[in-house]
């Protein structure tokens, strides 16, 4: 005969397993969307407090590579080593001394504007720059 009442604490129990395990494989999902698609870290060299990073990000003429030094948990370097942004573009970002605000900005970068006219360029730098930091962290 069948007892409802010894077999609740099993249907219980199997229902908070399936609910544990459906919030468990949702949350790796997220995860893995939070990745970035357009950035690529090409190599990452550690030697004791520093570690220096050469990573693309996709920008509006195709993938800026960089250069970025992280040493005591700071960015204390940023150099772009190739870029197929259009040149007028990219004189505005140059001119703007964009890359040097970023690092010295790089604790509050939400409060970094864009360059007006290379939109899309200066965006693609602070996006590597976040990346970078939060593969870093």
């Amino acid at each position: 005969r069948f007892d409802s009442m010894k077999s609740l604490p099993w249907v219980l129990l199997i229902c908070l397993l399936l609910i544990l395990s459906i919030v468990t494989l949702a949350s790796k999902k997220r995860v893995v969307e939070d990745k970035d698609p357009n950035f690529n870290i090409v190599e990452k060299e550690s030697s004791g407090n520093k570690t220096i990073y050469t990573a693309t990000q996709k920008g509006y003429g195709g993938n800026i590579e960089a250069v970025v030094v992280v040493e005591n948990d700071k960015v204390v370097s940023f150099d772009v080593v190739s870029n197929n942004e259009t040149k007028d573009k990219y004189k505005l970002v140059i001119d703007a001394d964009y890359i040097d605000k970023l690092i010295k900005n790089q604790d509050n970068l939400k409060d970094v504007d864009t360059v007006s006219g290379a939109t899309v360029t200066s965006t693609a730098l602070k996006k590597l720059i976040t990346n970078v930091m939060d593969d870093y962290n």
